[in-house]
């Protein structure tokens, strides 16, 4: 259910910037980390291990940021609701798997670019 508040009081502004900013927050992050990584991988090594440090902290940020903020924006979206109706609804809400997900991909990423750099020296150690 969508209600539109023509004149919203301070409180409700601010229990929606709570429900919609942590959301932000995390693309913005996620994407600064990307471009660190690109950008790395572009001027050297791919497989440095800079760059498996940052896959690892953008994959548990985006893993358990997208749970934080799956609450936080819950927790403001009931608080907000309290402001307009009297009896709030229950939510039904489910956790953002799609969020989940991408942040075990960039671990998974993370442990792939560390396993090709374990078999570079492995290999140069051949050599």
């Amino acid at each position: 259910m969508r209600v539109l508040v023509e004149h919203p009081s301070v409180r409700q502004v601010a229990w929606h910037a709570v429900q919609v900013v942590p959301w932000y927050l995390l693309a913005v992050f996620t994407l600064a980390m990307l471009l660190l990584v690109v950008r790395a991988a572009r001027r050297g090594d791919p497989f440095a291990a800079a760059n498996v440090r940052r896959l690892r902290v953008v994959g548990w940020v985006v893993f358990l940021g997208s749970i934080a903020a799956f609450y936080l924006e819950l927790w403001a979206g009931l608080e907000l609701s309290t402001t307009v109706v009297t009896d709030p609804p229950n939510t039904g809400a489910q956790v953002p798997l799609v969020w989940c997900l991408c942040g075990f991909g960039f671990l998974a990423l993370a442990e792939i670019i560390k396993r090709e750099r374990a078999l570079q020296s492995e290999l140069a150690g051949v050599i």
